[in-house]
């Protein structure tokens, strides 16, 4: 298009962030969470989505410890913050 050259590194930057992290909007937006505390105080999260593949329903349970959770809130934020800046300056090229 017209900004092909200007929207290369975001357009790269917007295809690592869904790869990374469209199953994880998936399960936010159609799943269900539930939060419990083990023994020793930390909490898992159990996810059960419900998803159909050919015409056929099919359940899935992912469960996370609190370490795991931690690392997918951090990796979002992290590719969050890159794609913001990289489409902040793709902004700040064609509005010249």
């Amino acid at each position: 298009g017209g900004f092909e050259l200007e929207g290369k590194s975001a357009a790269v930057c917007l295809a690592h962030y869904r790869s990374e992290h469209e199953a994880f909007r998936t399960m936010v937006c159609h799943g269900s969470f539930k939060v419990t505390l083990e023994r020793n105080g930390a909490f898992c999260i159990i996810i059960t989505n419900l998803t159909f593949r050919g015409g056929k329903a099919v359940r899935e349970v992912q469960v996370w410890p609190a370490d795991d959770a931690k690392q997918k809130v951090k990796a979002l934020a992290i590719d969050a913050q890159r794609l913001t800046k990289h489409l902040a300056n793709l902004r700040g090229m064609v509005s010249n």
